[in-house]
């Protein structure tokens, strides 16, 4: 386990991946702009600083990627020309219904930790790696509504503006 916010990370130069669960931005406990670009660094650069406790801070190379689970319908907020987060639909319906060939004969593989894991990792495991696509930033429907959603008030009237998108004005006038 980490805490994002922590200023040891001493094992961070040996991760590959990263899962925090039930993230909301906004639910930190020190500024939620500062975590912002603390997780904007750990994810967009190559090398970075290493602070394990009780010794000199390093630079490293990071080779962690990170997967964010939330149910919170704006766990973070969302620039339009942001690069480094991708969005998935929320998932409807469990791994195990979903891709039952992943599930069957986890046990044998191994997995007697956490049911979720050995299913999560058995699906990566057997997923066809697209090199390009994966290293390009999703514009989906799922990503577009978790920025909107994530707007205030006058961010929303002037993105509104900006677009051209005249529904937001027109629904106004007719609830008048």
């Amino acid at each position: 386990r980490e805490n994002l916010e922590d200023t040891f990370n001493g094992n961070a130069a040996q991760r590959l991946m990263c899962a925090v669960d039930e993230f909301k931005l906004n639910d930190s406990k020190g500024s939620p702009h500062a975590l912002m670009n603390k997780l904007k660094q750990m994810i967009g650069e190559e090398e970075g600083i290493v602070r394990a406790m009780q010794t000199d801070q390093r630079v490293t190379t990071f080779y962690t990627n990170y997967i964010f689970f939330s149910n919170n319908l704006t766990p973070i907020p969302i620039e339009t020309n942001d690069r480094r987060f991708n969005f998935a639909p929320p998932q409807q319906k469990s791994l195990e219904l979903t891709y039952p060939e992943f599930v069957e004969g986890a046990e044998e593989r191994g997995a007697v930790f956490m049911p979720e894991v050995p299913t999560f990792a058995s699906f990566l495991f057997h997923m066809e790696v697209n090199r390009r696509a994966a290293q390009t930033s999703l514009k989906n429907e799922t990503r577009e509504k978790m920025r909107i959603n994530s707007l205030s008030a006058t961010s929303t009237f002037f993105d509104c503006f900006k677009t051209g998108d005249l529904t937001f004005f027109i629904e106004y006038v007719m609830e008048q």
